[in-house]
């Protein structure tokens, strides 16, 4: 029963990572590539309990864990969660920078001027996760006038801990 259990709840993880990946990501020309990889991955998933009762001994699904990763004190469904985490951080740090950049561009007319935007969130599981730590927003000379309204915008998006705004 726990086998069971075990299939439904990654069968879950991949659609609710898929709904979370479509939503976060733009729309256009990429989108049917994700809807294609994330279609892969469920397929995948939803296989590898058969494949495992016709006696194959390489699930579909161990082959995107390729070089595992755990270790033996460390449990395969710790490993997946804390690798969840991380790759949903991460796909949400991304995206919100992208987002500041973009509305930081559209909303002072700074195309090619903001050179790059960094952001840390938490990663910790605990109350804060995925709460914005930091955002650094570098920017050319023409930037640097509008400094303050920069970080202005930048806390409004994101209600960072802190922000800074470097002039390179």
């Amino acid at each position: 029963m726990d086998t069971v259990r075990e299939w439904a709840y990654s069968v879950a993880a991949v659609v609710v990572f898929g709904t979370l990946a479509e939503t976060l990501m733009p729309g256009g020309a990429y989108r049917k590539y994700i809807h294609l990889v994330l279609g892969l991955i469920l397929i995948l998933s939803m296989i590898r309990p058969v494949s495992s009762l016709l006696g194959g001994d390489t699930a579909p699904g161990d082959v995107l864990d390729f070089g595992s990763g755990y270790t033996d004190s460390q449990s395969r469904t710790d490993y997946i969660e804390n690798r969840q985490r991380e790759d949903v951080i991460n796909i949400y740090v991304r995206t919100l920078e992208n987002n500041i950049k973009s509305r930081l561009e559209t909303k002072y007319g700074l195309h090619g001027e903001i050179i790059s935007v960094d952001v840390k969130a938490s990663a910790d599981s605990g109350g804060d996760y995925g709460a914005v730590e930091e955002v650094s927003v570098a920017v050319t000379e023409k930037g640097a006038a509008l400094r303050s309204e920069i970080t202005e915008t930048v806390f409004s998006i994101t209600e960072a801990r802190e922000i800074n705004v470097t002039v390179d």
